[in-house]
């Protein structure tokens, strides 16, 4: 995975707010900030390619070994004390962090810094991409 990394200066100078990206005038991505912890609310699934760097369609590639991509990630962010929760269309799918509560994926991603939260709208927003 390409290295995604969450600002430093983030952090420490954004407390709370929200931040809500538009392309062609419709909502394709929102960022709520609320202390340590980050949620991302994807109305368009193809922007999840670009922020993952996942570089091939999921078709080629497993959900496992995608989540296990996000495996180094996950674990800076826990160990930093951030929590990354992706959404889309405002269901919670993925979080990655300190807040991450994994149960069975814990044993398919070899971590406790990521958690399925949807493994139904997570596969429905990785077969919009294809």
């Amino acid at each position: 995975m390409g290295s995604m990394r969450i600002p430093a200066w983030l952090t420490q100078f954004v407390k709370s707010g929200e931040v809500s990206l538009f392309k062609n005038g419709k909502k394709i991505v929102e960022l709520e900030i609320e202390g340590q912890e980050f949620t991302l609310n994807l109305e368009e699934a193809s922007f999840l390619e670009n922020l993952l760097k996942i570089g091939v369609k999921p078709e080629k590639k497993s959900i496992i070994k995608m989540l296990r991509e996000q495996r180094k990630f996950a674990e800076k962010l826990r160990e930093d004390g951030l929590t990354i929760t992706i959404s889309h269309k405002g269901i919670a799918v993925l979080k990655l962090g300190a807040g991450a509560n994994p149960r069975f994926t814990r044993w398919l991603t070899f971590t406790k810094a990521i958690e399925v939260k949807s493994l139904g709208k997570l596969i429905e927003m990785l077969k919009e991409l294809k």
